[in-house]
C-alpha cells in the first residue's frame, strides 16, 4: 500500500472526536497520550515520523 501524499491530505481529529469515534491514526494516538500525560503533570514530548513517505528514507517499495 502506497501512502504518497498522505501527509498533505490528512487532517487530524480533535481529542474529543478521537474519543467519540474510537479511531485515529498514530498522530491522534500521540496527541491523546500527550494530553493524558499533561493532565497527570508528567513531563513529556511527542514526536512524529514520516516513514510512510519512503522517498524521505531512500527505501524502495516493491
Amino acid at each position: 500500500m502506497v501512502l504518497d501524499g498522505f501527509r498533505l491530505n490528512y487532517r487530524t481529529m480533535s481529542i474529543e472526536k478521537t474519543l467519540k469515534y474510537h479511531v485515529g491514526a498514530c498522530i491522534e494516538q500521540s496527541i491523546l497520550i500527550k494530553s493524558l500525560l499533561d493532565s497527570l503533570k508528567i513531563k513529556n514530548e511527542a514526536y512524529c515520523t514520516r516513514i510512510y513517505e519512503w522517498k524521505n528514507f531512500s527505501i524502495r517499495t516493491p
